[in-house]
């Protein structure tokens, strides 16, 4: 762009810098959480499992704080980012900024309620899938533990393990949508930049996906 416009990196840094809150407002619209009667229609033969994901991106270690923003999970200094996506493999929501000492738990709690008469509307017999760290209650269903199965008897272990398979199975469709937001550089790797914006940034780079993937299809 310095080069096109014959303008300073500087200028162009700059610049970029200042536009991802207005880009950000601009296209946040392209992700619409679906209504109580669109999610009905998506309702099938294990379906009805939607995705719940959470995601971290790596900062530069602070230089204040920094316990807030350690992952001792992931040993990494980081912010989290939860997606959900529907049946469809399309990101219905989206938030970013969770600081790095909350576990997928915590953020989850801090995330817009869900389900019925909920800022975020959803079914009663709908289910979001989430890992086993997630809270195994409405809207969120998580796979059998090993001590859960332990505890069952054969057939309903077998049927547990059967479950466990599928949702295993629609697990790679989660990480396919996490890695169409992180092929974009700026949050794919160490983020080097204001800590203040990789929040919006990275709810920026899901619409940015989407409409990569609309061109491309």
């Amino acid at each position: 762009m310095a080069l096109m416009f014959d303008v300073s990196k500087t200028l162009v840094h700059k610049a970029i810098h200042e536009m991802w809150l207005l880009l950000h407002q601009a296209f946040r619209s392209m992700i619409t959480w679906l209504s109580a009667e669109e999610w009905e229609s998506m309702k099938g033969e294990l379906e009805e499992l939607e995705e719940a994901v959470g995601t971290s991106h790596r900062i530069h270690r602070p230089t204040e704080k920094q316990a807030l923003f350690y992952s001792g999970h992931r040993h990494i200094h980081c912010i989290h980012t939860q997606v959900i996506i529907d049946t469809g493999k399309k990101i219905r929501y989206i938030k970013s900024g969770f600081l790095g000492h909350n576990n997928d738990v915590m953020t989850y709690r801090l995330m817009d309620a869900i389900g019925p008469h909920e800022i975020l509307s959803f079914l009663r017999d709908c289910y979001l899938l989430g890992d086993t760290i997630y809270p195994s209650e409405h809207p969120i269903t998580t796979p059998y533990t090993a001590r859960q199965l332990r505890n069952q008897n054969a057939v309903i272990r077998d049927q547990s393990k059967f479950v466990n398979e599928k949702i295993r199975a629609r697990r790679v469709f989660v990480k396919h949508s996490i890695r169409r937001m992180k092929i974009y550089k700026i949050i794919g790797s160490l983020y080097r930049h204001c800590r203040n914006d990789i929040a919006p940034i990275v709810e920026l780079c899901s619409p940015f996906s989407l409409r990569r993937n609309l061109l491309h299809d």
